[in-house]
């Protein structure tokens, strides 16, 4: 049951539990970004088990089935209210180790890019059907702002130094981040060589 991970993966007396001897507890999170190219995280609420008042990826979930995008459809419907014909991209980021913080429990780390802006995210978080797991919504971006949005913003490197975060989160943030200037480092390198093809 759900009560036997939070005590084999978040209690004290569980931690200290043989690896071997813990539920064999799997999460899945995503980092979604929106058209306008914001980052969602969400702030655990008093009302959740585990982390309240922490923020997290936004969507996220245990993983209690076998099909994974199953699960992201559904909590993504849950948390945020955005469907999956909303969904341009989905990508496998990482399986990470959550650390001591989460007992090591492993987590599926999904990059969702999304076709609406976080104008339009917002207004739907705020008719979603899970209102209960977050107390707010945060949005990140590499810069301080974007100017034509309206929604609760912060840079990545003001996100990362003052807000208080699961360490997965954070972990997946900063892997989310090299990863895309490596990308942007090498399409600048094939372009500068010709081979970048229009």
């Amino acid at each position: 049951s759900f009560k036997y991970v939070l005590y084999t993966h978040l209690s004290a007396a569980g931690r200290s539990l043989d690896a071997r001897r813990r539920a064999g507890a799997c999460g899945l999170m995503a980092l979604t970004e929106t058209s306008d190219g914001l980052l969602v995280f969400g702030k655990r609420s008093q009302y959740v088990g585990a982390f309240p008042g922490h923020y997290h990826c936004v969507p996220a979930g245990n993983v209690d089935e076998p099909d994974l995008k199953v699960i992201l459809q559904k909590e993504l419907e849950e948390e945020i209210g955005v469907s999956w014909d909303l969904v341009q991209r989905c990508e496998l980021l990482a399986l990470m180790d959550t650390g001591p913080e989460q007992g090591h429990k492993y987590e599926y780390v999904f990059t969702l890019k999304l076709k609406i802006s976080a104008d339009e995210v917002y207004r739907r978080y705020q008719s979603a059907e899970d209102k209960k797991e977050h107390d707010a919504f945060l949005f990140v971006g590499r810069s301080a702002r974007v100017a034509a949005s309206s929604v609760p913003q912060v840079s990545s490197k003001e996100f990362l130094s003052r807000y208080v975060m699961t360490d997965v989160a954070r972990r997946s943030l900063k892997l989310f981040e090299a990863r895309t200037v490596h990308c942007r480092v090498h399409a600048q390198a094939v372009q500068s060589v010709g081979l970048w093809q229009q």
